[in-house]
């Protein structure tokens, strides 16, 4: 759960971090989310979903798997 909320903290400060690394992110945030422990899934859920609106313009085909 401490990587979810380092990816939080990247996403805030600068979310365009993220557009060459979306692939590995999702298949690890897919991993979270298939974890068996309820708070991870929605912990990870919950970033997935903020990763989504933030941009919108990227991460569709990335996401289509994990969601």
């Amino acid at each position: 759960m401490q990587l979810i909320d380092l990816l939080e903290t990247c996403l805030s400060s600068d979310k365009f971090t993220f557009v060459p690394h979306l692939s590995a992110i999702a298949q690890m945030l897919a991993r979270a989310i298939a974890d068996s422990n309820p708070e991870m899934k929605q912990k990870a859920a919950l970033f997935a979903g903020r990763l989504c609106r933030e941009l919108p313009n990227n991460v569709g085909i990335y996401m289509q798997a994990t969601v």
